[in-house]
C-alpha cells in the first residue's frame, strides 16, 4: 500500500517495527491523550472579535494583537503591562480568532493584510500556530510526527507572512509562540470511560508531560527559521521565546533564585492557566511582561 509522508504505519524488513517509529508512535499517543483530555474544558465556539483599547491610548504607535485565542489574552495582558509602564501612546487593538489556524489563514490569505490596512498598525503581535497542532492529534486523530506537523505549520506561516508583506513591507512583526499546556491529570478520567486510571496518570506524569512540552517546544524552532528568512529579505520579524515562563513567575512567587530554569518535566502552573490551552488572566500578564522587557521595552519610550 501507498504510505503518506510522516504516517507511523513502516515496519522493518522482518515485520518488526523499528525502535524510532515506536518512538514516534509514543510521541503521539502522548499528544493525543493530553489533548484529548482538555476536550471538556477547552472547547469553544469558533469566533472572531474585533476591539480597540479606548482608554489612554493615543494614536502615535499602533499595536495590532491578531491570531487565535491567545491573541484575546495577549492583548488584554498587553494592555495591563504598557499602562504600568506610563505608556500614554500607544493604541493598542486585537482581532482575534478563536479556533483559527494558520492553515486557514494560508489559505484566505488576504484576511491578515486586509485587517492590518484597517488597524494601520506599527507592530503586531502575532499568534499562530497552535490549533493547527493540536487540530491534528485531536480533531484529525492523525498519527504523525510532530515535526511532520511543525513542517506543515511553518509553510502555511509563511504563505501568510509573504501576504502581509507583500502589503506592508514596513511593520514590524513579533511572535512569542505560547508556553508550556497546563496540567491535565485531573482530566484524564473524560478520556477513559470507568477504566483504573493509575497507570495513564503514571504515563502522564513520567514522560507524557515531557513528550509535550518538548513538541509545544518544537514550534519555536519553526517560529526561529521564519524570523531569520523574512529579516535575511529585509523584514522585521521577531521571534521571542518566552517558554518556562509561567514556571519561573510561580517560582519566583515562592523565593527561588532569579535565574531558574525552566523543567521540562513539570506543565504550566495550575494558578496561571484557566485551562490546560490557555494562560489565566494572570498568566497573560506575566507573559507580556516578559514578552515587554524583551522587545517592547527596546521599540517605546515612556511618555509618563
Amino acid at each position: 500500500s501507498t504510505q503518506r509522508h510522516g504516517d507511523i504505519s513502516e515496519t522493518g524488513e522482518n515485520g518488526n517495527v523499528p525502535r524510532y517509529m515506536l518512538l514516534c508512535r509514543c510521541v503521539c499517543l502522548s499528544l493525543v491523550v493530553c489533548l484529548m483530555a482538555t476536550k471538556s474544558t477547552c472547547e469553544i465556539p469558533e469566533h472572531k472579535t474585533s476591539t480597540a483599547a479606548e482608554t489612554i491610548f493615543s494614536k502615535s504607535i499602533s499595536v495590532l494583537c491578531f491570531g487565535d485565542s491567545w491573541t484575546d489574552g495577549n492583548a488584554a495582558g498587553l494592555q495591563e503591562v504598557l499602562r504600568s509602564r506610563g505608556h500614554q501612546n500607544v493604541k493598542l487593538a486585537k482581532e482575534d480568532y478563536w479556533g483559527f489556524t494558520a492553515d486557514y489563514f494560508a489559505k484566505n490569505h488576504h484576511i491578515f493584510p486586509q485587517v492590518a490596512h484597517e488597524h494601520k498598525p506599527d507592530y503586531v503581535l502575532l499568534s499562530l500556530g497552535g490549533n493547527d497542532y493540536k487540530n491534528v492529534y485531536w480533531k484529525q486523530r492523525k498519527m504523525v510526527a510532530p515535526w511532520t506537523v511543525v513542517r506543515e505549520v511553518k509553510q502555511s506561516l509563511k504563505t501568510v507572512l509573504d501576504a502581509f508583506y507583500a502589503q506592508h513591507p514596513n511593520v514590524k512583526v513579533v511572535m512569542y509562540g505560547y508556553d508550556f499546556p497546563g496540567n491535565v491529570e485531573s482530566h484524564l478520567n473524560r478520556v477513559v470511560d470507568g477504566r483504573p486510571l493509575s497507570l495513564l496518570q503514571w504515563a502522564y506524569n513520567l514522560v507524557g508531560v515531557r513528550i509535550v512540552n518538548h513538541s509545544a517546544m518544537l514550534l519555536g524552532e519553526a517560529y526561529r527559521e521564519l524570523e531569520l528568512e523574512f529579516k535575511q529579505r529585509g523584514h522585521s520579524l521577531t521571534y521571542v521565546p518566552l517558554w518556562g515562563t509561567l514556571q519561573r513567575a510561580e517560582a519566583l512567587a515562592k523565593g527561588e533564585k532569579p535565574n531558574f530554569q525552566y523543567r521540562l518535566s513539570q506543565p504550566s502552573p495550575n494558578l496561571y492557566m484557566r485551562d490546560p490551552i490557555h494562560a489565566s488572566t494572570k498568566g497573560y500578564v506575566e507573559l507580556m511582561r516578559s514578552l515587554y522587557d524583551k522587545f517592547f521595552a527596546q521599540e517605546f519610550v515612556p511618555t509618563a
